[in-house]
């Protein structure tokens, strides 16, 4: 099932309301819904522009085409690199260390929704 630009980003800002309650000593997960909520707002832009994008190969292809995503991409993978430490490799992070993941994904959050067509 895609999702619309809407969906994707209310999607995006669920997971910005449970990392509220995400205890601090689960840093790991917070840097995951970070990921997970920028992710949607890509999204968001992407299905403006074509088909979603369920894979992350592909997501990265079309970001790197589109000129307004390609201005953030590298911030977006520091996100995405971040959190799949988290998952497959057990990488220890601490609760000081999401203040920079919460930083990179406002820096996503902010390019994409300043975009032309992205108010919902």
């Amino acid at each position: 099932m895609s999702l619309s630009k809407a969906e994707h980003v209310a999607a995006a800002q669920r997971f910005e309301q449970f990392l509220a309650v995400v205890p601090p000593q689960y840093a790991e997960w917070k840097i995951i819904v970070l990921f997970y909520s920028a992710l949607h707002y890509v999204e968001a832009f992407l299905v403006t522009r074509s088909a979603a994008y369920r894979d992350h190969t592909i997501r990265d292809q079309a970001m790197e085409k589109e000129t307004e995503t390609r201005a953030i991409r590298a911030t977006y993978n520091r996100l995405k690199k971040a959190a799949h430490e988290a998952r497959y490799e057990g990488t220890p992070f601490r609760p000081t260390d999401v203040a920079e993941f919460e930083r990179l994904h406002q820096m996503v959050k902010r390019a994409i929704l300043v975009l032309p067509g992205m108010t919902v």
